[in-house]
């Protein structure tokens, strides 16, 4: 017994991951109204599921436009140590993106997003952060992630006239 207590230490392997709060005083919802856009839509925080979700819903217009979106800041940490991106969603069989934004990228419609489609139940997804896209309005780029950079984590519902029907829910960066 005592020769496995004391190899026990050696073999534990220890997770990290951050869990972002689902609350109204962390996430902030953005039409493309800002950019004189016709997307309407709104996000509300329920818990009737037996947990916090955000549920987005919306059209997405693209004559002038053509995004809805709500996005969190992440404190300044560092995320270096983190490569994936988990969360339950459900919704209207569309797709989405994943929304991360950088320090350093000053202008708007500068991200990285990661495209996840939704059924009618409950899902749960896990996205590899070096699988993230980088976009300039619609013309991609190839510069990747760096974690210790990462500044925003959103959703959007973008380029293209669609209904948005989404719920979103447990969030984790590990």
């Amino acid at each position: 017994m005592r020769f496995i207590l004391f190899f026990l230490p050696l073999i534990s392997i220890s997770v990290y991951s951050l869990d972002i709060k689902i609350s109204k005083n962390i996430w902030e919802f953005t039409p493309d109204g800002v950019m004189g856009g016709k997307s309407k839509g709104s996000i509300q925080f329920l818990n009737t599921e037996g947990f916090d979700y955000i549920s987005f819903r919306g059209n997405v217009n693209t004559d002038g436009g053509g995004f809805l979106m709500f996005r969190s800041e992440i404190d300044k940490k560092d995320l270096k140590v983190f490569s994936k991106i988990s969360f339950l969603a459900r919704g209207n069989d569309e797709k989405y993106y994943f929304h991360i934004k950088s320090r350093g990228q000053v202008l708007p419609w500068v991200r990285h997003l990661k495209e996840f489609k939704v059924g009618k139940d409950w899902k749960e997804y896990v996205l590899n952060i070096e699988d993230f896209v980088g976009y300039s309005n619609s013309r991609t780029f190839n510069k990747s992630i760096n974690p210790k950079k990462i500044k925003l984590l959103g959703i959007e519902a973008y380029g293209r006239d669609h209904e948005v029907e989404l719920d979103i829910a447990k969030i984790k960066i590990f």
